[in-house]
C-alpha cells in the first residue's frame, strides 16, 4: 500500500468539520454569581478598616525613613571645624549672583577678598590705619544673629514663656530693653 493514499477508514474516524455559527442569532445570557456561605463581605465597594490601618502604618513608615535620612544628612553636613579668633569674616556683600566681596581679618591684617564662580581671589590688603579702625569698630558693633533650628522656633511659638516668643512683642519690654541698651552705651 502506498503511503500517500487515504483509506476510507481514516476518513470515518476523523473529527467532524465545524460549521460556522451565525453571530446574529447567538444569545448570551447574563449569569449572576450565587452567593456562597463562606462569603461574609457585604456587596459593594467597602474597604475593611484593617486596610486603612495598614495604609496609615505604611505611610508613617515611609515618613519615618525620610525623616531619618534627612537627619543623617544634616548630622553629617554640620560637622564643624572648631573656629578660633585667628580668622574672622567681618562682612560680606553680594554683588551679583554668586559674586561676593568679603572683608576678612587674619590676625591683625584686613583683606578684601572676592569670590565668584571660580576660586576666591585677593583684591587688596587694607593697610590704612583709619580704615582698619573703622571696619573693626563696625564689625564689633554688629552682633551676629543666632540661628535657631526649626524645632526651637516652633517651641518659641507654642511656649512663649520659655523662649521669649511673644514676650518680645510687648511694647513695655521693648522700651525697657532700649533703655538698658542706652545705659550700657554711656
Amino acid at each position: 500500500m502506498p503511503l500517500y493514499t487515504v483509506s476510507a477508514q481514516d476518513n470515518e474516524t476523523a473529527a467532524p468539520v465545524p460549521t460556522p455559527v451565525d453571530e446574529k442569532t447567538l444569545l448570551i445570557e447574563d449569569v449572576q454569581p450565587q452567593p456562597s456561605e463562606t462569603d461574609t463581605q457585604p456587596s459593594g465597594d467597602l474597604i475593611p478598616v484593617w486596610d486603612y490601618v495598614k495604609m496609615i502604618l505604611a505611610l508613617a513608615a515611609v515618613i519615618g525613613v525620610i525623616y531619618f535620612v534627612f537627619f543623617l544628612i544634616k548630622k553629617n553636613l554640620k560637622k564643624k571645624i572648631p573656629e578660633n579668633d585667628l580668622i574672622r569674616i567681618l562682612g560680606t556683600r553680594v554683588l551679583h549672583g554668586n559674586t561676593m566681596l568679603h572683608v576678612i581679618q587674619i590676625g591683625t591684617g584686613l583683606f578684601l577678598v572676592g569670590s565668584g564662580e571660580g576660586s576666591p581671589s585677593l583684591i587688596t590688603e587694607i593697610t590704612d590705619k583709619e580704615s582698619i579702625d573703622t571696619i573693626l569698630l563696625k564689625a564689633n558693633e554688629s552682633t551676629p544673629v543666632a540661628t535657631k533650628s526649626f524645632s526651637e522656633m516652633l517651641s518659641n511659638i507654642f511656649n512663649p514663656g520659655k523662649g521669649g516668643g511673644k514676650q518680645n512683642l510687648n511694647p513695655l519690654n521693648f522700651f525697657k530693653n532700649q533703655r538698658e541698651r542706652l545705659k550700657k552705651l554711656k
